[in-house]
């Protein structure tokens, strides 16, 4: 089995980075579609329709999840460039 060279690994570690995100972007979007949080009950305003709900609870979420994604790609820079560099 041949080793894998460096700009390939990189590539696969960037390619997997950005599937994820989008595996999580689809379950973000599919569980808004079909009303899955209203079904947790967690917000409970009475000024905010559903609808609204749904559009908020689904922008917290995607606002979590990025800067997830930032701090993690951050880390995982750090460790690419350390490992580089040895």
């Amino acid at each position: 089995m041949e080793e894998e060279s460096l700009t390939e690994n990189i590539k696969r570690r960037i390619r997997n980075r950005i599937l994820l995100v989008f595996v999580f972007t689809a379950i973000i979007l599919g569980s808004n579609w079909i009303g899955l949080w209203d079904m947790f009950g967690i917000f409970d305003w009475n000024t905010v329709s559903g609808a609204e709900r749904r559009v908020y609870f689904a922008v917290i979420i995607a606002v979590l999840i990025s800067v997830m994604w930032v701090i993690f790609g951050l880390f995982g820079i750090i460790r690419l460039y350390k490992w580089l560099k040895s």
